[in-house]
């Protein structure tokens, strides 16, 4: 599960960091606003996603750790 959890984890950063760029790009006019709600539209829809897998493979630990006799 921590795999998973560290895999959607860069998957959220990444899609923040390219999510930032285009952001800048776009307030130097280098992309068009067409491209930039496109853009920002598909990644945050990924690392929405992302974050959903992260916030699940957290409670899944958590509720695996309280069943666990000690």
């Amino acid at each position: 599960m921590t795999n998973l959890r560290q895999t959607a984890i860069y998957i959220l950063v990444t899609a923040v960091a390219i999510l930032t760029l285009i952001a800048v790009l776009s307030i130097w006019d280098v992309l068009s606003k067409e491209v930039l709600g496109k853009s920002l539209s598909t990644i945050g829809v990924v690392a929405f996603g992302a974050l959903i897998v992260i916030i699940a493979s957290q409670a899944l630990e958590n509720r695996n750790n309280t069943n666990r006799p000690l």
